[in-house]
């Protein structure tokens, strides 16, 4: 088959979850002797808007679409017509037998628009909760408050500052939202973001939510059941790396590992190791410093000064396992609703057992064993599992035996590959 893998951005500039991901599925599949294509965005501000392409990354190749972030109503974020034409003509000359969609965040709706004219079968894997929430699909307000219920007048203040054309959500008689004054136009054009991208994915055959959690949710928010399969992500093996004992007597090596931004939980796993005596444990954190400066800086100052706890920069792709045999402990304290974190996946591989938020995506992986679990967002309920792992003789061990399986990237090619037969 040719299948068309589309995403938001890729590597090497951009190396999160879903762009890693997508990665492996593509080279996973086409040692299985398909011919695997690539398409994505990137912001090139020395190059005009929507200009297109070619090239190859590790062997795959790709076509890359500029989008420069240029646009006029926050709409464009998710169906910007200007799009067609480029995805267009990609499409054409790729002329996929299954279009895989790994995000639509950029590309939006006229990449499904554009598929289904042409006839071409589409899969989406669910990573996120983009198609009902305006913010990066986190589900999460600006106070850092869980969107449970959704509430598009709190939804409102999440895209207050992006271009707006109020003309497209006016006022009127019985007009909803009058009561929130400047805020109203936002909370229609979220209102009316909801129900364009819930009709708009309807042409995609079958949706791969990776967590239980997220296809539940995603079904009770109109996704139709029958269309949302749940399977969890593969890995390719990690390398042949020997773990890194620790001595008797010395401190438990914790660690974090994975964005460093306020919605990821950082601050708490540092108020937790602060909690602990001194020289019980030391905590590494591992992630990129300069994304959210306002959020780490006070972080980065306060470690200055607390022994055991190092920031040591980002990872690159695939040097995480180095990292992880290195520590004893991964904490995952995410105050969103994680899906299935790539970083709890790696800790397992690695033989290393974590302690995460009692929700979402991570509560469903930690909690089938290999983890403890604590209430989200409680800094002294993190403590009290890390005091559980002090003081309790053969809890570690305990842990890492239970770890769970990690299902391998060629065993999710598989599963990719049958359900791209299927639709």
């Amino acid at each position: 088959m040719r299948i068309l893998q589309a995403i938001h951005d890729f590597l090497p500039e951009h190396c999160a979850g879903s762009e890693i991901y997508t990665f492996h599925l593509a080279r996973a599949l086409a040692a299985r002797g398909h011919d695997v294509r690539l398409l994505f965005t990137e912001k090139r501000l020395e190059r005009p808007q929507f200009e297109v392409t070619p090239g190859r990354h590790a062997g795959l190749p790709f076509h890359e679409i500029v989008y420069n972030r240029h646009f006029f109503d926050v709409v464009d974020l998710y169906d910007d017509p200007r799009m067609e034409a480029p995805i267009g003509a990609v499409l054409d000359q790729v002329a996929p037998d299954v279009l895989h969609i790994q995000s639509l965040v950029y590309l939006g709706l006229p990449l499904v628009r554009a598929a289904a004219a042409r006839g071409v079968p589409m899969v989406m894997t669910l990573h996120e909760y983009f198609l009902c929430c305006a913010r990066g699909g986190l589900l999460l307000d600006l106070d850092g408050r869980l969107c449970d219920p959704i509430r598009f007048e709190n939804c409102a203040r999440c895209i207050e500052p992006y271009p707006l054309l109020r003309e497209r959500y006016p006022d009127g008689e019985g007009a909803a939202f009058a009561e929130l004054g400047s805020l109203r136009h936002c909370a229609r054009a979220i209102e009316a973001r909801t129900e364009r991208l819930l009709a708009g994915v309807r042409p995609i055959r079958r949706f791969v939510a990776p967590s239980r959690f997220l296809r539940e949710l995603l079904v009770e928010k109109g996704l139709d059941p029958a269309r949302v399969v749940h399977a969890d992500y593969g890995f390719p093996a990690p390398p042949p790396l020997a773990r890194v004992e620790r001595a008797a007597g010395a401190p438990l090596r914790l660690a974090y590992l994975g964005t460093l931004a306020d919605y990821k939980g950082v601050h708490l796993a540092v108020e937790a190791f602060l909690r602990l005596r001194r020289g019980e444990a030391t905590l590494r954190l591992k992630g990129e410093t300069s994304w959210f400066p306002d959020y780490t800086g006070p972080l980065l100052e306060k470690a200055r000064s607390i022994p055991g706890l190092t920031f040591e920069g980002a990872v690159p792709p695939g040097a995480g396992y180095g990292f992880l045999a290195e520590v004893d402990l991964l904490l995952v304290p995410s105050l969103w609703y994680e899906n299935s974190p790539l970083t709890i996946h790696e800790a397992f591989q690695s033989g290393v057992p974590v302690i995460a938020t009692d929700l979402g995506g991570m509560a469903e992986l930690a909690g089938a064993g290999g983890g403890l679990l604590f209430r989200r967002g409680d800094a002294a309920d993190l403590t009290r599992c890390l005091r559980r792992v002090l003081d309790e003789p053969g809890l570690l061990e305990s842990l890492r035996q239970s770890i769970p399986a990690v299902k391998t990237i060629e065993e999710n090619a598989a599963e990719m590959e049958a359900l791209y037969l299927e639709v």
